[in-house]
């Protein structure tokens, strides 16, 4: 389900960042922190953030990967929703995966990335079917069924392949699940 870009990649613009504080969030979670939250985040982040790139127009994928990091971290500080940070894994490993295509795959950092990845989409994976009975739709702009099938891709992908099937035959099943939705669900 990732998307994929030719000339500019608009992912690697989707951490909103205070240049200040240093808080950060994907773009879809940014928003308005409890008084308790802002005074974790100041003392775990921005007590120690120091602005380098954040006022830059155009970022690489390694300060796009550093970028989902400060995001990652912020969700937990802040003790945020486990969708926020399932979402904020799912997108840093979609980062990782877009600076890893650029090095050969003997290559060390190759190697080390791609643990990173596996590591992001399993915290991920599990992040989203604990979302998934426990929060109310939508969830980080998604439906009950993109979720569905975004589960079930993360868990083909990881290896659990008896909960992938069942959550695509629940959508293949559903008659309320768009066409486009079931194809995926047939394909996964």
């Amino acid at each position: 389900l990732r998307p994929r870009y030719e000339v500019i990649d608009p992912l690697k613009y989707d951490v909103v960042s205070c240049p200040h504080c240093g808080y950060s969030a994907i773009s879809k979670c940014y928003n308005a922190l409890a008084g308790v939250q802002r005074k974790m985040l100041k003392e775990k982040i921005g007590a120690n953030f120091q602005n380098s790139t954040y006022l830059e127009d155009t970022i690489t994928y390694d300060e796009a990967v550093l970028r989902h990091k400060l995001a990652l971290a912020c969700s937990i500080v802040k003790q945020g929703k486990n969708s926020e940070r399932a979402y904020t894994c799912l997108k840093l490993g979609w980062m990782l995966e877009s600076l890893m295509e650029d090095i050969p795959d003997n290559n060390w950092k190759h190697v080390k990335y791609s643990k990173e990845v596996e590591e992001c989409m399993q915290n991920a994976y599990d992040g989203f079917k604990l979302a998934f009975s426990s929060e109310e739709f939508p969830i980080c702009g998604m439906n009950e069924h993109t979720m569905t099938l975004l589960i079930a891709q993360l868990g083909r992908r990881l290896g659990d392949d008896e909960n992938a099937r069942r959550m695509a035959g629940m959508l293949i099943t559903n008659r309320n699940v768009p066409d486009r939705i079931k194809e995926l669900a047939r394909d996964l």
